[in-house]
C-alpha cells in the first residue's frame, strides 16, 4: 500500500510565508529574524546535519535563508552536554569528537543559544524496523496486457519510536538506462505557502540512501522518496522509477514531528494557521531517524 510519492531527487522545500494584507503595517524586525532549526539525527550516523538560519521578511530579495554562525549549540544526552561546532561558516554545526553515540532509544535535547534568546527542543531515536524484505529481486518491464507483478516491500514494527515510515530507493547502477514507455505519476508534492508569521524561510527535508548524512541533490533522476506511510508494506512499481538496472532500497522510521511537515503543507495557504513545529521560541524541526538494512533489485526492460 502506498501513500503517496516525490519524483525522484526534488528537494521537498517547506515556504513559511507572511501574515500580509493590503493595509498591514511595516514588518517588524525582530519577527523577520526568527530563529529557524533545521537539525536531523541518524542512527548510527555521526552528528552533522543540524543547520541554523533566520527567517527574513517577504519583501525581501534573498532567494536564501541568512545562515547563523554565531549561535551556541548543544546537544544533550543523558545529562551529558555536547558543544557542537560550526562548520564552514554556513550555518551547519556538527560535533567535532568521537565520543557522541546517536542510538535507537537515545532521548536528545537540543539548546541554542542566540541573541539572548534560549531555544530548545527534543526528540527520540525511534528503533530500526525489522525484518524487511522484498518479493522479488528482479522486476521486469514488458509490453503486455497482464503485465508482471510488482515487487512487495514488508517490515514489522518492533519496539518504541516513531509509528510512520519512508522508502528510499535509489538506482546505484554504473550505467543505468531510461526506461521507454513508462507514464511517470505526476509529482504530489509542490512548494506550498504555510503561515507562521511575519516572515519567510525555508525548511529543507533530507534523504538519500548513499549518504543519509547529507542534504538531497535537487533533480537527482535517480532517487525515489515516499510519503510517510504508517503501512508495513510498500509496492515499487514502475512508475516509481525512472531507469533500469540495480537499485538499493530502505526503510527510515521516523518520528511524529516529520510526519506533521507533510501534514503541514496540505494546508490550504489561506488559513492563518501555524506549521507544526517542536521548536520551543523558534521555528523548524528537531527530529530523529532510523533505517533498516539495504535491500537490492534489478529493473530490466524488456
Amino acid at each position: 500500500m502506498k501513500t503517496g510519492y516525490i519524483l525522484p531527487g526534488a528537494a521537498l522545500w517547506f515556504l513559511l510565508l507572511t501574515w500580509s494584507c493590503s493595509n498591514s503595517t511595516a514588518v517588524d524586525e525582530s519577527a523577520s529574524r526568527r530563529l529557524v532549526v533545521q537539525a536531523y539525527l541518524f542512527s548510527g550516523q555521526p552528528v552533522g546535519n543540524i543547520q541554523l538560519t533566520t527567517t527574513f521578511p517577504l519583501s525581501s530579495t534573498d532567494s536564501i535563508a541568512p545562515p547563523v554562525n554565531d549561535a551556541a549549540v548543544t546537544l544533550i544526552k543523558n545529562e551529558q552536554r555536547y558543544a557542537l561546532t560550526n562548520t564552514n561558516e554556513s550555518g551547519f554545526y556538527h560535533y567535532p569528537g568521537t565520543d557522541l553515540y546517536v542510538d535507537p532509544g537515545d532521548i536528545f535535547h537540543l539548546e541554542v543559544n542566540y541573541r539572548e534568546a534560549v531555544i530548545t527542543a527534543s526528540t527520540i531515536v525511534p528503533a530500526v524496523p525489522g525484518n524487511i524484505h522484498i518479493s522479488d529481486d528482479l522486476l521486469l518491464i514488458q509490453e503486455t496486457v497482464n503485465p508482471l507483478p510488482d515487487i512487495e516491500m514488508a517490515w514489522d514494527i518492533p519496539g518504541f519510536g516513531g509509528d510512520y515510515f519512508l522508502v528510499v530507493i535509489e538506482n546505484i547502477d554504473t550505467n543505468p538506462r531510461m526506461l521507454e514507455g513508462i507514464n511517470h505519476n505526476p509529482p504530489l508534492v509542490t512548494p506550498r505557502g504555510i503561515f507562521i508569521g511575519a516572515s519567510e524561510a525555508h525548511l529543507t527535508l533530507p534523504f538519500t540512501s548513499k549518504g543519509i548524512s547529507r542534504l538531497p541533490q535537487v533533480d537527482d533522476p535517480d532517487l525515489f522518496i515516499s510519503y510517510p506511510t504508517s503501512a508495513q508494506t510498500f509496492s515499487i512499481t514502475p512508475a516509481e522509477l525512472t531507469h533500469s538496472g540495480k537499485h538499493l532500497a530502505r526503510v527510515f522510521r521516523i518520528n511524529q514531528e516529520y510526519a506533521d511537515l507533510y501534514i503541514s503543507q496540505q494546508q490550504n495557504a489561506h488559513d492563518l494557521n501555524e506549521t507544526l513545529s517542536n521548536i520551543r521560541n523558534g521555528l523548524g524541526i528537531f527530529t530523529a531517524f532510523s533505517s533498516s538494512d539495504s535491500l537490492f533489485f534489478r529493473v530490466r526492460q524488456k
